[in-house]
């Protein structure tokens, strides 16, 4: 929930910087530089509703139910790992991939993930493979 009130555009980055240095502290300690902010403000952003969660899919629910040729990727899915809409929607994609190149015996893309943890509790990310 937003509680900084009615901020401009040009401030947004400033109000939020210390809340990102905490979940990526590698973007403030080594230097970098936000070289342009877009910001925009929605309603229904996300649209899941409340209590949903349990009930998405992962992305190989349809091979598992019975479909072997066809694999979900997206921001809608729930993976067995914290993401965020786009990192979910990037991870599920390679996870898709993954469970393509296994069928036929390519070599899989391991797929870097977050601590469940959270910030600064465990600093190595894991790596996924299916």
């Amino acid at each position: 929930t937003w509680t900084l009130g009615d901020l401009a555009d040009d401030e947004v980055w400033k109000a939020i910087a210390p809340t990102v240095h905490q979940v990526y502290p590698e973007i403030l300690d080594d230097g970098w530089k936000a070289l342009a902010v877009h910001v925009n403000s929605y309603q229904n952003f996300p649209s899941f509703r409340t209590g949903t969660n349990q009930r998405r899919p992962d992305s190989d629910f349809a091979m598992r139910s019975g479909v072997p040729h066809l694999f979900f990727a997206g921001d809608w899915l729930r993976p067995s790992f914290p993401a965020a809409l786009m990192e979910r929607a990037v991870a599920t994609g390679r996870q898709a991939a993954n469970h393509v190149l296994l069928k036929y015996g390519v070599r899989q893309v391991p797929v870097k993930v977050t601590s469940s943890h959270g910030p600064g509790v465990i600093e190595d990310t894991q790596e996924i493979v299916v």
